[in-house]
């Protein structure tokens, strides 16, 4: 069983690491963009797993960028979702 915790920095990934994760998941990765991510990432531990989320989009243009510098998976919510009242809203 894999423990992933949610983090948005450098601290917040290292201590997730020491209490035992065994992967994080960022946060909302738009918070800290491409540049960002790939900044925490040359910090972490060789061969932690990283799931960025928050802001990706469900393409493969949004997700290699990511891929290429190493994130092990994605979260994907509300971009695959699209509830009655979004359905309405963009009908209008």
């Amino acid at each position: 069983m894999r423990n992933v915790s949610d983090v948005v920095t450098p601290t917040e990934a290292f201590n997730a690491l020491a209490a035992g994760a065994t992967g994080i998941k960022l946060f909302p990765v738009s918070m800290l963009g491409l540049d960002g991510y790939k900044a925490l990432n040359s910090v972490l531990p060789k061969g932690t797993l990283c799931y960025p989320v928050g802001g990706i989009e469900p393409t493969e243009a949004s997700m290699r960028p990511y891929i290429e510098i190493g994130a092990a998976g994605f979260g994907l919510g509300s971009r695959l979702v699209q509830t009655q009242y979004d359905r309405a809203t963009n009908s209008n």
